[in-house]
Protein backbone atom coordinates (compact mmCIF):
# COMPACT_ATOMS: atom_id res chain seq x y z
CA UNK A 1 0.00 0.00 0.00
CA UNK A 2 1.44 3.51 -1.20
CA UNK A 3 1.53 5.70 2.03
CA UNK A 4 0.80 9.72 1.65
CA UNK A 5 3.02 12.14 3.66
CA UNK A 6 1.97 15.00 5.00
CA UNK A 7 3.77 17.80 6.02
CA UNK A 8 3.32 18.59 9.74
CA UNK A 9 1.47 21.79 8.88
CA UNK A 10 -0.95 19.78 7.25
CA UNK A 11 -1.29 17.06 9.45
CA UNK A 12 -2.45 19.42 12.52
CA UNK A 13 -4.53 21.18 10.26
CA UNK A 14 -6.64 17.62 9.85
CA UNK A 15 -6.39 16.34 13.32
CA UNK A 16 -7.50 19.76 14.43
CA UNK A 17 -10.59 19.83 11.44
CA UNK A 18 -11.40 15.76 12.51
CA UNK A 19 -11.56 16.89 15.94
CA UNK A 20 -13.77 20.03 14.91
CA UNK A 21 -15.81 17.57 13.14
CA UNK A 22 -16.58 15.25 15.91
CA UNK A 23 -17.67 17.67 18.67
CA UNK A 24 -19.46 20.31 16.41
CA UNK A 25 -23.08 20.55 17.37
CA UNK A 26 -24.44 18.55 14.06
CA UNK A 27 -27.92 19.70 14.65
CA UNK A 28 -29.40 16.72 14.34
CA UNK A 29 -28.43 15.92 11.01
CA UNK A 30 -26.73 13.35 9.42
CA UNK A 31 -23.29 13.36 7.90
CA UNK A 32 -22.46 13.95 5.27
CA UNK A 33 -23.06 17.45 6.03
CA UNK A 34 -21.56 21.23 5.22
CA UNK A 35 -22.40 24.80 6.60
CA UNK A 36 -23.63 27.60 4.39
CA UNK A 37 -24.07 30.99 4.85
CA UNK A 38 -28.01 31.80 5.02
CA UNK A 39 -29.39 35.63 3.98
CA UNK A 40 -32.47 37.37 3.28
CA UNK A 41 -32.57 39.17 0.57
CA UNK A 42 -35.13 41.17 -1.06
CA UNK A 43 -35.94 39.80 -4.94
CA UNK A 44 -37.98 41.10 -7.73
CA UNK A 45 -41.42 38.91 -7.64
CA UNK A 46 -44.52 38.33 -9.92
CA UNK A 47 -46.96 41.48 -10.02
CA UNK A 48 -49.02 40.85 -7.06
CA UNK A 49 -46.51 38.63 -5.13
CA UNK A 50 -44.53 40.18 -2.22
CA UNK A 51 -44.31 43.72 -1.46
CA UNK A 52 -45.09 46.78 -4.03
CA UNK A 53 -42.52 48.88 -4.10
CA UNK A 54 -41.57 52.29 -6.52
CA UNK A 55 -38.33 53.07 -8.15
CA UNK A 56 -37.70 56.43 -8.97
CA UNK A 57 -35.42 58.22 -12.59
CA UNK A 58 -32.02 57.21 -10.53
CA UNK A 59 -33.20 53.43 -9.85
CA UNK A 60 -33.26 53.83 -6.64
CA UNK A 61 -36.27 52.33 -4.14
CA UNK A 62 -38.40 54.11 -2.31
CA UNK A 63 -40.51 53.16 0.36
CA UNK A 64 -43.87 53.82 1.58
CA UNK A 65 -43.02 56.83 3.81
CA UNK A 66 -40.89 57.89 1.40
CA UNK A 67 -43.60 58.18 -0.80
CA UNK A 68 -45.95 59.47 1.49
CA UNK A 69 -43.30 62.36 2.56
CA UNK A 70 -43.15 63.25 -1.41
CA UNK A 71 -46.95 63.47 -1.93
CA UNK A 72 -46.98 65.57 1.26
CA UNK A 73 -44.46 68.12 0.22
CA UNK A 74 -46.31 68.20 -3.17
CA UNK A 75 -49.22 69.31 -1.26
CA UNK A 76 -47.13 72.00 0.59
CA UNK A 77 -46.01 73.22 -2.40
CA UNK A 78 -49.26 73.03 -4.46
CA UNK A 79 -52.01 73.62 -1.85
CA UNK A 80 -51.24 76.24 0.58
CA UNK A 81 -54.50 76.51 0.85
CA UNK A 82 -54.16 73.81 3.64
CA UNK A 83 -53.35 74.03 7.53
CA UNK A 84 -50.68 71.67 8.78
CA UNK A 85 -53.42 69.92 10.22
CA UNK A 86 -55.23 68.90 7.44
CA UNK A 87 -52.03 68.22 5.55
CA UNK A 88 -50.99 65.69 8.45
CA UNK A 89 -54.35 64.00 7.91
CA UNK A 90 -54.07 63.85 4.15
CA UNK A 91 -50.85 61.93 4.79
CA UNK A 92 -52.00 59.70 7.70
CA UNK A 93 -54.96 58.57 5.69
CA UNK A 94 -53.32 58.27 1.98
CA UNK A 95 -55.08 55.26 0.61
CA UNK A 96 -53.11 53.08 -2.19
CA UNK A 97 -55.16 53.80 -4.64
CA UNK A 98 -54.05 57.39 -4.40
CA UNK A 99 -50.50 56.38 -3.68
CA UNK A 100 -50.50 54.86 -6.97
CA UNK A 101 -52.21 57.89 -9.07
CA UNK A 102 -49.25 60.34 -7.94
CA UNK A 103 -46.60 57.86 -8.13
CA UNK A 104 -47.41 56.37 -11.78
CA UNK A 105 -48.76 60.41 -12.28
CA UNK A 106 -47.02 63.07 -10.81
CA UNK A 107 -43.48 61.45 -9.67
CA UNK A 108 -43.49 59.36 -12.81
CA UNK A 109 -41.89 56.21 -11.10
CA UNK A 110 -42.10 52.68 -11.87
CA UNK A 111 -43.74 49.93 -9.82
CA UNK A 112 -42.27 46.65 -9.01
CA UNK A 113 -42.97 43.68 -6.73
CA UNK A 114 -40.46 42.78 -4.81
CA UNK A 115 -40.32 40.17 -1.62
CA UNK A 116 -37.59 38.56 0.47
CA UNK A 117 -36.05 35.12 -0.20
CA UNK A 118 -33.49 33.46 2.33
CA UNK A 119 -29.82 32.44 0.04
CA UNK A 120 -27.57 30.15 0.65
CA UNK A 121 -23.87 30.42 -0.14
CA UNK A 122 -20.64 29.46 0.72
CA UNK A 123 -19.62 25.79 1.47
CA UNK A 124 -17.68 25.05 4.92
CA UNK A 125 -16.89 22.14 6.83
CA UNK A 126 -17.24 23.40 9.69
CA UNK A 127 -19.72 25.75 11.66
CA UNK A 128 -16.78 27.92 13.29
CA UNK A 129 -15.30 28.44 9.92
CA UNK A 130 -18.56 29.79 8.70
CA UNK A 131 -18.72 32.26 11.40
CA UNK A 132 -15.55 33.14 11.03
CA UNK A 133 -15.97 34.27 7.17
CA UNK A 134 -19.35 35.87 8.15
CA UNK A 135 -17.73 37.96 10.65
CA UNK A 136 -14.83 38.94 8.34
CA UNK A 137 -17.40 39.67 5.27
CA UNK A 138 -19.99 40.59 6.93
CA UNK A 139 -20.61 44.11 5.20
CA UNK A 140 -21.15 41.68 1.95
CA UNK A 141 -24.44 39.94 3.50
CA UNK A 142 -27.47 41.04 5.04
CA UNK A 143 -28.88 38.97 8.13
CA UNK A 144 -26.43 36.05 7.65
CA UNK A 145 -26.10 33.15 9.97
CA UNK A 146 -24.89 29.76 9.38
CA UNK A 147 -27.06 27.08 7.87
CA UNK A 148 -26.28 23.26 8.07
CA UNK A 149 -27.11 21.31 4.70
CA UNK A 150 -26.65 18.22 4.54
CA UNK A 151 -25.02 16.31 2.01
CA UNK A 152 -27.44 13.22 1.47
CA UNK A 153 -26.53 10.08 -1.19
CA UNK A 154 -23.40 12.43 -2.05
CA UNK A 155 -21.02 9.48 -1.68
CA UNK A 156 -17.34 11.31 -2.56
CA UNK A 157 -18.38 13.53 0.80
CA UNK A 158 -18.93 10.59 2.81
CA UNK A 159 -16.03 8.85 2.71
CA UNK A 160 -13.97 12.22 3.12
CA UNK A 161 -16.00 12.69 5.68
CA UNK A 162 -15.54 9.56 7.30
CA UNK A 163 -11.76 9.72 6.47
CA UNK A 164 -11.79 13.16 8.15
CA UNK A 165 -13.86 12.16 11.30
CA UNK A 166 -11.76 8.66 11.85
CA UNK A 167 -8.82 10.46 12.08
CA UNK A 168 -9.01 11.34 15.64
CA UNK A 169 -11.72 7.96 17.14
CA UNK A 170 -14.58 9.75 15.58
CA UNK A 171 -17.17 8.16 12.97
CA UNK A 172 -19.89 9.72 11.38
CA UNK A 173 -23.22 11.35 12.64
CA UNK A 174 -25.84 9.05 11.27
Amino acid sequence: MKKIEVTDEMHDFLMELSEQLNTQDHRGTRMPYFFQIQETKLDICVEGNGEQYWIDEEGETLSDEDIKQKIFDYYLEHDSNKSDEELQGLYDNLEDYEIEEFCEGEFNLRSIWMEYKQTLSGSFLTEKACNTHIKQNDYHYHNPKSYLSGGFRNPEMEKVMKFLCELTGGKLHT
